[in-house]
């Protein structure tokens, strides 16, 4: 298993790439402070303009777009769901519009597809994260 690690921003993040979308790529972040974690990428302007809940999704200018997830909401399995799946829609509909591909209607298999994709690869990335904090908590226990 990988172990996650911290960015040069103070959170977590993992790439979610589309090869057959010409790579585009999903970056999920966990962050303890989103207005921080979007600044460092995006700059103040848009940390601005999109404002702070418990996740969003920011598309970049290139093939690319940002989840940002609360660092809290890893540990709270229904909230997860819910924000992971809401923001990969976004981000979804994002690569798509940034690949021209007309997706109508929305439940297409197209579209379920990459959603499912998207959201089991997040949500494997939050356990790693829930695990290696938990592994570190444990540790420092034990050491102390």
């Amino acid at each position: 298993m990988k172990h996650p690690k911290k960015t040069q921003y103070g959170d977590y993040h993992r790439a979610i790439r589309f090869p057959v979308f010409q790579d585009f790529v999903i970056w999920i972040v966990v962050t303890d402070d989103m207005h921080k974690s979007v600044v460092a990428r995006y700059g103040e302007d848009t940390a601005h303009r999109v404002g702070v809940g418990l996740g969003m999704t920011v598309r970049a200018e290139q093939p690319a777009c940002h989840i940002f997830i609360g660092h809290d909401t890893i540990y709270k399995p229904y909230e997860m769901a819910k924000v992971i799946s809401h923001e990969a829609s976004h981000a979804i509909r994002n690569m798509f519009m940034w690949a021209g591909v007309c997706i109508e209607p929305l439940d297409s298999e197209t579209n379920a597809y990459h959603l499912g994709y998207t959201v089991e690869r997040a949500t494997k990335f939050f356990e790693e994260v829930r695990n290696d904090q938990h592994s570190r908590t444990s540790s420092k226990k034990r050491s102390a």
